[in-house]
């Protein structure tokens, strides 16, 4: 059962119906991964996290026509959509980092409506890696191929550089958005000991039986402002800084 209102599975058969009206035979599928897929979707703090897959490469019309549909798609979820266009051939024989044909966030809508994207340049995305797995093990085919059709298992050393890539970060995201910093720190060690593949909220949720009592706090804290948009972290300098290397410590032990 998926655990999303009528209007986000109303947005993705919208998303779903356009985009495969638009690729035609090219279109293999659509496949939500993230808090949706994961059972742990906030509408105040997540976004819509899927992959479309195609059969061939995408012309540079076929992406602005692709721009303009998601442009286009009214909704009311704060942090919007996070999609990528992936090739087959990618998802069945994983690369990292892996290109991808064309992609959408929120950060990006505006470069779009201001044609400012050069969608002639071939991109790639170590990102890609985590989010296939993902799809793999725990994502929702909204519409399409099956999921074992679509996607190969990701090697180990290409799911764990992928979250090594954001985990780097960890010193900017903490301060720049503390609660994901926190929950991903989390989520990364635990696949790095226990190689559990877990949402952020799970991720939180582990290291509550897993991390030093001493930051107890800060991941309840930080648990507490993603399940409900509020943020009631108290983090200071000397808080975060200990965090910060609390993980990293345990990280450099696991890697």
């Amino acid at each position: 059962m998926i655990n999303v209102s009528e209007n986000i599975k109303y947005l993705l058969d919208n998303i779903t119906d356009q985009t495969e009206k638009l690729l035609r035979g090219n279109f293999v599928g659509l496949y939500v991964h993230g808090s949706i897929a994961m059972g742990c979707f906030n509408p105040l703090v997540s976004d819509i996290d899927f992959l479309i897959v195609v059969r061939a490469k995408m012309g540079v019309q076929g992406k602005l026509d692709l721009a303009k549909t998601l442009l286009g798609t009214k909704h009311d979820i704060p942090k919007g959509m996070e999609m990528s266009v992936v090739l087959l051939e990618h998802a069945r024989n994983p690369v990292f980092p892996t290109p991808f044909e064309f992609h959408f966030g929120k950060e990006h809508a505006e470069h779009y409506r201001r044609n400012e994207v050069d969608l002639e340049k071939e991109n790639t995305d170590p990102d890609l890696a985590a989010h296939f797995t993902i799809a793999k093990r725990r994502g929702i085919v909204w519409r399409g191929l099956p999921t074992d059709e679509v996607f190969s298992e990701i090697p180990k050393e290409f799911y764990v550089k992928s979250l090594l890539y954001d985990f780097d970060d960890l010193d900017k995201n903490i301060i720049n958005n503390p609660v994901y910093g926190i929950l991903n720190a989390c989520r990364t060690l635990a696949y790095l000991k226990n190689e559990l593949i877990l949402s952020k909220k799970e991720g939180g949720e582990w290291a509550l039986k897993n991390f030093s009592e001493q930051f107890f706090q800060i991941v309840r804290q930080a648990l507490s402002s993603y399940e409900t948009g509020e943020n009631v972290l108290e983090l200071n300098d000397n808080t975060r800084n200990s965090f910060v290397r609390y993980v990293k410590e345990r990280m450099e032990r696991l890697s």
